[in-house]
């Protein structure tokens, strides 16, 4: 049975534009799945789905089996979602209470929380800001705290909307290793990115969206040679092959 399953989801907004238009595809245990496409292809819209965020015109979404809207405290425990502006995020005052946020809604023991917290923040190389102000941070460091609070609630799936949006170079190695030490702990990594070249080494499906729809859902070293046809910039040029990304050892 697959982790997640999305079947025939579509999505109509009060303007009359059709977002989704009939998106179905499973996410397994232990996947680390590229979306990709250009402005508009829908795949922001499809991830806010996932976790119950919006509301779908049609069609469904089912985790571990079961109807998501049926469970949808369970299932953003379950599908963490790192969005864009980490800013949005930013609830607290320190870190480590914005950290602490989700599992004191869950109403877990004191005991439970703090544990959470603090593997949480050490998990991301967090716990020497545990007392500084979220909105002081960096960009990168901002993107960490986001992802230590989704950890703090234990979740099976992470979700990261363009991770790399606005970040320096450092920032950038910082947060894909975070990423890729993410999955290599046992999440399963579910990555809205332009900037496949990033990621691509680490994954094992590369999802391209196009119009509402999903165009391609194949081996990434096979679905980079059609990137160009949906507006999404190649990682390399097509001539120099797969070979090139497998050798970029600084990916690793």
């Amino acid at each position: 049975m697959s982790l997640l399953e999305v079947r025939n989801l579509k999505h109509k907004f009060r303007d009359g534009t059709e977002a989704l238009r009939g998106v179905s595809f499973k996410v397994n245990s232990g996947d680390f799945i590229i979306l990709a496409g250009k402005n508009g292809s829908g795949k922001t819209v499809l991830i806010r789905h996932l976790n119950g965020l919006y509301i779908p015109s049609e069609g469904e979404i089912f985790f571990e089996g079961k109807p998501i809207h049926k469970q949808i405290k369970w299932v953003r425990q379950n599908i963490g979602m790192v969005f864009q502006d980490a800013d949005s995020q930013i609830v607290s005052q320190t870190v480590w209470n914005d950290t602490a946020f989700g599992p004191e809604n869950l109403r877990l023991p004191k005991a439970d929380i703090e544990k959470r917290v603090s593997n949480a923040l050490l998990a991301v190389g967090m716990m020497e800001l545990k007392d500084h102000s979220p909105h002081n941070l960096s960009g990168g460091e901002k993107r960490k705290l986001a992802i230590a609070g989704i950890l703090a609630m234990d979740p099976r799936i992470i979700i990261l909307d363009e991770p790399f949006t606005n970040l320096d170079y450092t920032g950038i190695i910082d947060i894909l290793g975070q990423i890729v030490k993410l999955h290599k702990s046992g999440h399963t990594i579910i990555c809205v990115t332009h900037e496949i070249e990033k990621v691509l080494y680490h994954s094992n499906r590369l999802i391209i969206m196009d119009r509402g729809l999903i165009a391609e859902d194949t081996l990434p070293e096979k679905g980079i040679f059609n990137t160009h046809k949906y507006g999404i910039t190649p990682p390399m040029e097509e001539r120099e092959g797969i070979e090139i990304v497998r050798d970029m050892t600084w990916l690793k």
